[in-house]
């Protein structure tokens, strides 16, 4: 399947933008190539929104929503270590039998468990 040739462009005096798209005609019906327009034109916009707002995401961003999405994903890697590495059974139960004795006021020794 050929490539697109896809380009975003900026209309001067204005904020909006034109996609433009190249590509073979007999490949236009392809869904592959409809869902790669497709992720390619969101990419294309999404860099260029951030290129031009920059500074007011970057305000808009909340300090405490992004420590909370770090702890999120530290945790969401520590559950999947942990599924990971502790067996789903357990293969082998090691019994011990202890016997404990007591001393008795008088010098004998009584069993008590």
């Amino acid at each position: 399947m050929p490539n697109p040739q896809i380009r975003l462009e900026q209309h001067p005096h204005s904020s909006q933008f034109s996609l433009i798209a190249t590509f073979d005609q007999s490949s236009f019906l392809e869904r592959a190539f409809i869902e790669k327009v497709i992720c390619e034109a969101a990419r294309l916009m999404a860099e260029q929104i951030v290129a031009d707002k920059f500074q007011e995401v970057m305000a808009a961003i909340d300090v405490q929503a992004i420590a909370n999405l770090a702890v999120a994903e530290a945790a969401a890697e520590i559950s999947k270590t942990l599924k990971a590495d502790i067996p789903r059974r357990v293969v082998e139960i090691e019994r011990t039998k202890r016997e404990v004795y007591q001393r008795g006021v008088f010098g004998g020794v009584k069993r008590i468990s």
